[in-house]
């Protein structure tokens, strides 16, 4: 089995506890593909930066990575509907999913509502894995992303 045909085991278990109440696992759900585990074993492991809150920061996804012993370089500022194909490389993405409140932080009257209001997303090649709807061939990234688009990413190697 390849990389890109993992998909945790309890990652609909914890959808289902976090997403009710306005949170979710994308982040721990990538993690876990990333190593090849479970959202159990990843959620284990966050106990020992702070305990996981219900959502995943940038802040917390890189010292997560450090910790299961990845290096990253961050890219910021893209606004990207479709991402150019690095074969070689390996990516979890930031999505901003679009307001329709007229705001000034992508379309949301606050900055609060528009970071609720993200996901974060693997990359692997020419496939992407989103821990609501699997792994995807990369040609429909763009319309995956048709009210959102890609903010940052951090180019992620073992």
């Amino acid at each position: 089995m390849t990389i890109v045909d993992f998909i945790p085991k309890d990652n609909e278990y914890y959808r289902k506890i976090y997403e009710p109440q306005g949170n979710g696992v994308c982040g721990v759900a990538l993690l876990a593909v990333l190593t090849k585990s479970t959202l159990k074993n990843v959620l284990r492991t966050w106990g020992g930066i702070g305990g996981y809150r219900g959502y995943t920061g940038l802040s917390e996804l890189k010292i997560m990575l450090k910790k299961l012993g990845f290096n990253f370089k961050l890219h910021r500022g893209n606004k990207a509907k479709n991402f150019k194909l690095y074969e070689d490389k390996t990516h979890i993405c930031r999505v901003q999913w679009l307001g329709k409140e007229g705001g000034e932080y992508h379309g949301y009257k606050c900055f609060h509502d528009a970071c609720s209001q993200s996901h974060w997303i693997l990359i692997i090649g020419d496939m992407f894995y989103c821990n609501s709807g699997g792994w995807s061939e990369l040609r429909w990234l763009p319309e995956y992303l048709e009210n959102g688009y890609i903010t940052s990413y951090l180019e992620v190697s073992k």
